[in-house]
């Protein structure tokens, strides 16, 4: 039997989350060593560029009460891992511990939970998993994947009653057009 697994909302919050990064916090949680359960924050999962610019203006725009800054990154000049990359997915997720029914986020529980997924990861599945409490400036419920395997897409389903089209005979490549010249323009210059 699992020893944690995700709750509903922390599952809710990862919709959008690349699905091998999911299986990964699965497989950390579900072990028998893992040294702490966890949840998932509100924007802790996949981002919207609005989310993202909300959060990263917390702390440096003028208010009624100054919170702390939780990004460095503003979404638009610079895009976070947890917005949607080329395959439509989050790259990057948060956490919490989750003791006696509260989040926290204690520096110690979160590095153990960290070590704990780490050797998860590189024991059984092909992550690069990041963690931001060993980065230069700290980011100590953060973690992302530099780089996964891409998703498999799911196999089509077979035609009923109609027989297999036969493959078409690959064609000769086309030889690439001229470049296009431009009147009155640096691009009509060679250049080496």
């Amino acid at each position: 039997m699992a020893k944690y697994k995700f709750g509903k909302r922390s599952l809710e919050r990862l919709e959008g989350v690349h699905p091998s990064i999911i299986e990964a916090f699965e497989s950390a949680l579900a072990h028998k060593d893992c040294p702490h359960d966890i949840g998932i924050p509100q924007d802790g999962g996949l981002r919207s560029t609005e989310d993202q610019q909300r959060l990263f203006a917390q702390g440096r725009t003028v208010g009624r009460k100054k919170l702390p800054i939780v990004t460095w990154v503003d979404g638009v000049r610079k895009k976070s891992n947890h917005q949607a990359k080329e395959d439509g997915y989050g790259y990057a997720v948060d956490v919490y511990i989750y003791e006696n029914g509260k989040a926290l986020w204690d520096k110690i529980k979160l590095t153990a939970f960290a070590r704990h997924l780490q050797k998860i990861v590189k024991e059984a599945h092909s992550l690069n998993i990041s963690w931001g409490g060993d980065w230069e400036r700290k980011d100590m419920p953060h973690f992302e994947v530099l780089s996964l395997l891409p998703v498999k897409p799911k196999a089509p389903k077979k035609s009923e009653g109609k027989p297999a089209s036969k493959p078409k005979p690959a064609s000769k490549p086309k030889k690439p057009a001229a470049p296009k010249k431009i009147k009155g323009s640096d691009a009509n210059i060679d250049k080496k």
